[in-house]
């Protein structure tokens, strides 16, 4: 994605490289001068939308590395301010709305794109979401719908081919009970592969440091260790390979192009 800082508008060039740099620093994990760029730039040009949604991703970055809630209810807040401030513009919101949804808000998502779609309806993005949005919520039909529309209005052949794949995917999942059922074994699988793979990782670690420890003490000891490790890899090796052969989706019909 390009950065947001290449699409301000009446900005100086001082600003956009003071928010250039600071994403350069969110982006190499050093969070805490990131953010005085951006204080720095929010200085010289407080009221741009685009400073105050790229600042609302760096607050994003800080509460996940720091596990602050607090800091978390900050990003989404610049996230309505840079809503308000950038009501009129269809790219903005459109990242906006995916900012809602990787925040786990929906509603304010739906709106974002709503907004955005009523700006410019050819935003593909903007029914990308929507679909999404309707995802979470369980609603096939408007996946189905907003999927649809997307396909006809995307900006290359390689987006449409895209969503017309995610309409006929989903659609044979809303018409067909057998192959919605196959479909949701499946990703039951994929889950439970998921769950070996985490759990023989963390068992091979711990096996190894017993039987680095216990060649000091017993090397009975170290070998059960050794051995534990051994299998708790080849069963890590064993579900990676799985969850790559059920990662695949069944073949759903197409459609015509």
């Amino acid at each position: 994605m390009v950065s947001g800082a290449l699409a301000f508008t009446n900005v100086s060039a001082n600003v956009v490289s003071r928010v250039a740099a600071a994403n350069d620093l969110r982006v190499a994990g050093r969070l805490r001068e990131s953010a005085e760029g951006f204080r720095r730039a929010l200085i010289i040009s407080p009221r741009d939308p685009w400073l105050i949604y790229e600042f609302a991703r760096l607050l994003r970055s800080q509460a996940s590395a720091l596990g602050e809630a607090r800091m978390l209810s900050r990003a989404c807040a610049a996230l309505r301010l840079a809503t308000q401030r950038g009501a009129n513009d269809a790219q903005l919101l459109e990242r906006i709305g995916e900012s809602f949804l990787e925040y786990l808000d929906p509603d304010r998502a739906a709106k974002s794109f709503r907004r955005a779609l009523e700006i410019d309806a050819h935003s593909f993005r903007a029914q990308l979401g929507l679909a999404e949005v309707a995802l979470n919520d369980g609603k096939l039909a408007h996946v189905i719908h907003h999927y649809n529309d997307a396909s006809r209005i995307a900006p290359d052949k390689a987006d449409a081919r895209l969503a017309r794949r995610e309409a006929d995917y989903y659609a044979r999942l809303n018409d067909d009970e057998a192959y919605l059922a196959t479909e949701l074994r499946r990703m039951n699988w994929l889950e439970g592969a998921h769950r070996v793979q985490h759990l023989a990782g963390r068992v091979s670690f711990a096996a190894m440091l017993i039987a680095l420890a216990g060649a000091s003490v017993d090397q009975v000891v170290a070998g059960l260790g050794w051995a534990l490790a051994s299998s708790s890899l080849i069963a890590w090796s064993a579900s990676l390979i799985t969850r790559k052969l059920l990662a695949t989706r069944g073949r759903p019909q197409t459609s015509d192009a």
